[in-house]
């Protein structure tokens, strides 16, 4: 009955490096992905249908979704909004020929009308107030409201492993929350006075490390002794953390496991951050960040914003990114001093293009190490993706 739609539009490419490789309901700011939220707020699951061609074959082939045209009776979803329960409650009761929009008169949702779908025009139309995403700059911004409000849809609450009971502190308890064989080591603080934490199963947590809410710690995760985790940290599954890490999103199946510090920052898939790579987030003379993506500039009207880094990039040991810095898809970054601040896909240092075959044959082990097969969908995804590079500069 209902399906997340991602039309094809220009607005796709404020979602560098992300959408390169995803459709946009696998964005997550909080505990959920976009599809995962509507799933618990609809109570049902929820079928999807994207128009860039590359990126469905793609998504069909791996198998993880139902792929589906929208059918008369579907309620269909536009995939550039986190749900809200109000949003959830509205959509439940949308018939057909009718819509939801937002102040600015974009769709949220619509119910697919034999009569009435090539005549929006002529739909019952409703207005609600709700931010719209318009670019991957701004999903850092929704961290700590997610993770507060997707809290309560947490179904589970078990109680941790704690190596020693006395040393470990847990500041106001009622807003913490554990997946089942979670591990504490010693003296480790986790602070949710100023916002809920969720720590979910089979996550370790390392001794002397200090945590504070609103936190996300997806499934699998290692959090490395020593680490500080500030407010406004969604850290995915399957992922090592080490460091200092404020106001970030960490997709899963990534690591940094070292000293550098990540803030206000978005990094992808299977991302490796070497010993010491740090980003700034604030400009010296606290000015607008802008971004560049190729020739193409945008100002973000944010006074802190670090790095986006797209999948299955890499990056040597004491790298330095600037504010408002983009990093591509399968981008190997070294070299000193600071980086460019925009790196394309599949560069290799600063100036030369990182063979297709290597690339692949290094996402090849990388995956196979946490027991994912790389299989020929992935490759005809670094395939296209490659060919936008040589293409585009992207």
């Amino acid at each position: 009955m209902y399906v997340i739609y991602e039309r094809d539009s220009d607005i796709l490419k404020s979602f560098y490096p992300f959408s390169l490789s995803h459709p946009l309901w696998e964005l997550r700011a909080g505990i959920f992905t976009i599809k995962e939220a509507w799933e618990k707020l609809l109570g049902e699951k929820v079928a999807v249908y994207v128009e860039r061609e590359y990126i469905k074959e793609y998504i069909g082939s791996i198998g993880k979704y139902e792929v589906r045209k929208p059918e008369v009776g579907d309620v269909i979803l536009c995939s550039h909004y986190f749900p809200t329960e109000e949003l959830a409650l509205k959509v439940k009761n949308l018939k057909e020929g009718k819509a939801i929009l937002d102040m600015d008169g974009n769709i949220i949702a619509y119910g697919v009308s034999y009569d009435a779908r090539s005549y929006f025009e002529y739909y019952e139309k409703e207005e609600m107030s709700i931010q719209r995403l318009k670019g991957l700059y701004e999903v850092i911004d929704f961290i700590k409201d997610r993770i507060n409000k997707e809290f309560g849809l947490v179904e589970t609450n078990a109680t941790p492993q704690l190596v020693d009971k006395e040393s470990v502190k847990m500041l106001e308890r009622e807003n913490i929350k554990f997946g089942e064989n979670v591990k504490i080591d010693p003296f480790v603080v986790i602070d949710a006075r100023e916002g809920k934490v969720f720590i979910d199963e089979n996550v370790t947590i390392g001794a002397f490390s200090y945590l504070k809410g609103p936190l996300y710690i997806g499934k699998n995760t290692i959090i490395k002794p020593h680490s500080r985790i500030y407010d406004g940290v969604s850290i995915g599954e399957v992922s090592k953390v080490a460091g200092e890490v404020e106001e970030s999103i960490i997709l899963g199946y990534s690591n940094k496991q070292h000293d550098g510090f990540l803030g206000h920052a978005f990094v992808g898939e299977w991302v490796n951050l070497g010993a010491l790579t740090t980003n700034s987030d604030l400009k010296n003379n606290y000015s607008e960040v802008k971004l560049n993506i190729r020739e193409d500039r945008i100002n973000t009207g944010k006074r802190f914003l670090g790095v986006l880094i797209g999948d299955h990039t890499k990056t040597g040991i004491m790298t330095m990114f600037n504010t408002g810095t983009i990093v591509g898809f399968s981008a190997n970054v070294f070299g000193e001093g600071f980086q460019e601040k925009f790196i394309p896909s599949f560069s290799w240092g600063r100036d030369e293009v990182y063979h297709l075959d290597r690339a692949i044959e290094t996402a090849k082990i990388v995956m196979g190490r946490r027991n994912v097969e790389f299989k020929e969908a992935h490759k005809k995804l670094f395939e296209y993706i490659f060919e936008l590079r040589l293409k585009e500069g992207l």
